[in-house]
């Protein structure tokens, strides 16, 4: 059986696991509006004729039996340039990701406030572009609460993509929540490392430090968030460090 084939019947299989059930307590959703410069990653081909753009970010997580699913999208606006700064005519791109994880503990220690291991989960994900890419990732990972109210959750992943580049693939993502006096806001974040692609190995990361506005609207705590988030990728032929100002509702 050919590695991509065994990839979508286990992906089917997890997907249909890990289904959401109605009414499922739990999920999570947002949007946020991302706007900063120093855009100019052609490895990427997140590089504009300004060095600006603006980004939609749709996020959700919807627990299941005895997992979840996690999918994201991220539309990308700008006057985007080819490797040779000339203007390719397009000015909206997207990228997204569906993330499946299937739990190996127990309802009750994933529900757990005071567990160091919250979770252990085999995971499969998928990862699409608008502009071509396709990869097809497989994996297991662990989610930790450390000191502080820290939150973190690691995987680690065999990739496939669509020019046959066989690599793995490392994730971390944190959520530490902060308070100054009677503000609250977060750091929170992830990052990447990628063993071989069409450029070599690739490290990527997104920190955010956002600060919690809702109390300013009268509105839920954690529901409205303004803050930045910095965008960071490394690896031959692209050194991107692009700042941004970003608004996020919570829901």
């Amino acid at each position: 059986m050919r590695l991509a084939t065994t990839l979508r019947l286990v992906g089917w299989l997890a997907l249909t696991l890990a289904a959401p059930v109605a009414g499922a307590q739990g999920a999570t959703a947002l949007a946020q509006f991302n706007h900063g410069s120093r855009f100019d990653d052609r490895v990427y081909e997140l590089n504009t004729a300004t060095q600006r753009m603006s980004t939609i970010l749709l996020d959700a997580t919807v627990p299941g039996p005895i997992g979840e699913n996690t999918f994201f999208v991220r539309f990308f606006s700008g006057a985007f340039v080819d490797a040779q700064g000339v203007e390719t005519g397009q000015h909206t791109r997207i990228y997204g990701e569906w993330t499946t994880r299937l739990s190996l503990l127990s309802r009750a220690r994933r529900r757990s406030t005071t567990a160091r291991v919250r979770d252990v989960f085999i995971a499969g994900q998928l990862n699409r572009g608008g502009t071509g890419f396709r990869a097809d990732l497989i994996g297991v990972g662990a989610k930790l609460r450390g000191p502080a109210g820290l939150l973190t959750t690691s995987s680690v992943y065999f990739r496939r993509t669509d020019g046959d580049v066989n690599a793995l693939k490392a994730r971390t993502s944190w959520y530490l929540p902060l308070h100054v006096s009677a503000m609250a806001f977060s750091f929170e974040g992830s990052a990447d490392f990628v063993s071989a692609s069409s450029t070599g190995p690739d490290v990527s990361a997104m920190p955010v430090v956002l600060v919690d506005v809702s109390p300013l609207f009268r509105a839920p705590r954690g529901s409205l968030g303004v803050g930045t988030e910095w965008f960071l990728h490394r690896t031959r032929g692209a050194r991107l460090s692009a700042p941004q100002l970003i608004a996020r509702w919570s829901f």
